[in-house]
């Protein structure tokens, strides 16, 4: 239930603040906008949010709230983990490699480095031990996301 209402307030958070950046921006089209995206998250985090609330009140049992202190650290290792990714997004700088894999560039820089580090290391903690997915799912993804954004959206990325 704690986990439903820190959901809410971050949702909130991250609302106000891609709301309050989309007032101060020159560009007034949301087709283009740069804070589409986080209200988007905003509004799933809020949505993720009632949903686990309302489920903690329908569970809102003994053993239930026993459990709910595990959890709660879990939820805050896990966040550490992101905050030390945002982190290394802003504070890391790492040149821009180029490869060309059919007639596309694939870039190489710090996005990718740590994305690929935290993605392995938050598989690594939520109990993930196979080999083959612990290779292929970050590489994957981020390969994934590094063609959406760059090459298709031809949005910049960290």
């Amino acid at each position: 239930m704690q986990e439903g209402i820190f959901l809410l307030l971050l949702g909130g958070w991250l609302l106000w603040y891609s709301l309050d950046a989309y007032s101060k921006s020159f560009n007034k089209d949301w087709t283009q906008s740069p804070s589409l995206f986080p209200v988007v998250v905003a509004l799933l985090l809020a949505y993720f949010g009632v949903l686990i609330f309302a489920q903690g009140m329908r569970e809102k049992n003994t053993a239930a709230q026993a459990q709910t202190g595990g959890h709660i650290l879990q939820v805050l290792a896990l966040l550490g983990m992101s905050l030390l990714y945002y982190l290394a997004l802003s504070v890391i700088r790492l040149p821009y490699m180029g490869v060309t894999v059919l007639s596309m560039t694939l870039t190489f820089s710090t996005f990718e480095a740590a994305t690929i580090v935290f993605l392995l290391a938050m598989m690594l903690y939520l109990g993930v031990r196979s080999k083959r997915v612990l290779a292929c799912v970050p590489v994957g993804a981020t390969a994934f996301l590094s063609v959406m954004f760059r090459t298709l959206l031809r949005v910049l990325l960290p």
